[in-house]
């Protein structure tokens, strides 16, 4: 099956090459053709090969069939494809109307941000449990979403750029963060000071309750601390609840703080008897909250960079408050205008 649309391609889909900041946002909404090419698109970076059968069935709503791995992960693909759809004038209308709206409030202290062009898909249930997610340049959406954003922006536009178009931007950075890599990761690693190792040992329990996050599909980050004088180290991670029978996303999804030991490679993740991984609900898991105050997304950075970055705007610019209302945001302003200047 031919499923690699080139990044570039998609890039230029519906008359976009990289907008300019004093030309407003450069918007396109993919056909269900160019939908269903895109969403199977692993050029950029893998995804579906990724996937294991107990994440599959959370993520389509039923088991997967196939005699090998290759084979489940091929059928996964397509029931992603057959879920594309297409968005009516009325949906393109008002998720332009949010785009431009955020646009006039980013684009002169966010220019990276706002010069990238906003694609979007649109991906009925079960694919990936009916979640916002991104896909190489692309927003996905499901129609739920839409629906709520439509009649948002109808009953009140103010509120709704305040609370439901919030996860438009949100799900944009990750878009920003994929075509900006490396200054990603130099950012964890100079301004968040995470550690980026080349190998993280991994366990079979692990492997098998993984969740691939689409927006994040590599999680070697770790976080450093000490405690009571010992250094300490952990990865944040998402992972599918314990059990063997059938997991629903999002009620079995946990997010947990993985404990490390160093190894001659890298890292390894810990294990008890049984081989169960050694870790902690990563909900109220002090000294790495501590470490990122202000987020509800704390399970990978490029989750937590969106979440946050999402805040800072919506306190800024949709609500106009004055920086001292929420101190704990005061530093990323300084972070996210040096990570997303020109």
């Amino acid at each position: 099956m031919k499923h690699a649309l080139p990044f570039l391609i998609l890039l230029s889909l519906g008359g976009g090459t990289v907008a300019s900041a004093d030309d407003g946002p450069d918007v396109a909404f993919l056909d269900r053709k160019a939908g269903r090419e895109a969403i199977a698109d692993e050029s950029a970076e893998p995804y579906f090969r990724l996937l294991h059968p107990m994440e599959m069935q959370a993520k389509t709503g039923s088991a997967v069939p196939g005699g090998t791995l290759e084979a489940q992960q091929a059928v996964c693909r397509e029931r992603y494809q057959d879920a594309v759809g297409e968005f009516t004038e009325q949906e393109q209308e008002a998720i332009r109307w949010y785009v431009e709206r955020y646009h006039e409030m980013v684009a002169e202290t966010y220019p990276r941000y706002a010069q990238t062009p906003w694609r979007f898909l649109k991906l009925s249930p079960p694919a990936e449990a009916g979640l916002p997610h991104t896909r190489g340049p692309c927003i996905v959406l499901p129609p739920v979403i839409v629906s709520i954003l439509v009649a948002a922006k109808e009953r009140k536009p103010d509120g709704a750029l305040a609370r439901e178009g919030v996860v438009l931007l949100h799900e944009q950075m990750h878009v920003v963060q994929r075509a900006n890599r490396e200054r990603v990761e130099r950012f964890y690693r100079e301004t968040w000071n995470l550690l980026r190792p080349d190998v993280i040992e991994r366990c079979a329990w692990l492997e098998k309750h993984q969740v691939v996050n689409p927006d994040s599909v590599d999680t070697r980050w770790v976080f450093a601390f000490e405690d009571d004088g010992e250094q300490r180290w952990i990865q944040p991670e998402v992972i599918l609840s314990m059990g063997e029978g059938p997991k629903g996303m999002p009620r079995d999804l946990r997010m947990v703080a993985l404990e490390l030991e160093k190894t001659a490679r890298g890292f390894a993740v810990k294990t008890q008897a049984g081989g169960m991984p050694v870790y902690a609900s990563l909900v109220g898991f002090e000294p790495y909250l501590e470490a990122f105050p202000g987020t509800h997304a704390p399970y990978h950075p490029n989750e937590t960079m969106a979440d946050l970055f999402t805040n800072v705007v919506v306190h800024d610019h949709v609500l106009g408050r004055e920086p001292g209302a929420r101190p704990e945001l005061q530093r990323y302003r300084k972070e996210f205008r040096a990570f997303l200047a020109e």
